[in-house]
């Protein structure tokens, strides 16, 4: 899968999912990086097929009222370190994969689960 992670989130994500084999590019990385406006990002992850990844309700508002492309992984997982988040995205990932596949335009972690929409 390719994905596109959102500034509030770890660049170190990236090196999670790359492990995995997926193509992951953190907003950091981009020209202007994370000085982009949510709907630049949108535009970007629709135009390039990439699934984004953020905690930004904004992202979750989009899917909800545009639908996808792209699609959307919410992360409301309130505040926790970066190993706490890794550790709960690989307790659900491959549920979150599937979610994905079986074409969810936004799926939301959270501490206890996902929900797919």
């Amino acid at each position: 899968m390719n994905w596109l992670v959102d500034a509030q989130l770890p660049p170190h994500l990236c090196k999670w999912l790359k492990i995995k084999g997926d193509y992951c590019i953190h907003v950091s990385e981009l020209p202007s990086g994370i000085q982009l406006p949510d709907e630049t990002l949108w535009q970007y992850a629709k135009k390039e097929n990439l699934i984004i990844i953020s905690k930004d309700r904004d992202f979750f508002d989009f899917s909800i009222l545009r639908g996808s492309p792209p699609q959307i992984l919410y992360i409301n997982v309130g505040n926790c370190s970066n190993d706490r988040l890794l550790k709960i995205m690989n307790h659900v990932w491959k549920e979150t994969i599937k979610a994905f596949a079986a074409g969810n335009s936004l799926v939301i972690i959270t501490q206890s689960g996902i929900q797919k929409f």
